[in-house]
């Protein structure tokens, strides 16, 4: 095996190096996106239960309010219906918050995921192209084995360096 043979084999190497690490850049990108899926999934049943726990404090409140009401012996007129309206109100204030910013966090969480699959995409067709490149580039650096009129040595034609 001589040095020709030997500098394909490296140049062989290095590609297949530079591919590997593509795909492995590509493998972490989906890896990510994965991750991001999930603590999306998550932050949806996060936000189901803060809601179930905001209904049943609400429920709790009225029924407080309605047990108060009903020793006094007050009818739900006047001021303690003016207290039900503001506890509905707030109720639906702090639920339209909620929902915005649960759905605002769950679509951040999908996006972050597709931007990392898309740079895993990337490295990966970086490493194609610096596997392409390595294999370009020959064992003498001036095309497949010298084709693009390079010597041995690298310099250009008719000059040894």
């Amino acid at each position: 095996m001589g040095p020709a043979a030997g500098a394909w084999i490296f140049v062989g190497l290095m590609a297949g190096s530079a591919l590997y690490a593509g795909y492995e850049k590509k493998q972490a990108g989906q890896a990510q996106k994965y991750e991001y899926q999930a603590r999306a999934r998550q932050e949806k049943l996060s936000a189901r239960d803060r809601e179930i726990r905001r209904r049943q404090q609400l429920l709790k409140s009225l029924a407080q309010r309605a047990s108060l009401f009903s020793t006094q012996g007050t009818t739900f007129e006047g001021s303690p219906t003016a207290l039900l309206i503001n506890d509905f109100r707030e109720y639906e204030l702090d639920n339209t918050t909620a929902v915005a910013q649960n759905a605002a966090t769950q679509n951040a969480l999908r996006v972050a995921g597709s931007n990392y699959a898309r740079l895993g995409r990337i490295g990966f067709i970086g490493g194609i192209i610096q596997a392409g490149a390595a294999v370009a580039g020959g064992p003498w650096g001036g095309g497949a084995g010298g084709a693009a009129g390079g010597t041995p040595t690298g310099g250009p034609p008719g000059i040894i360096m």
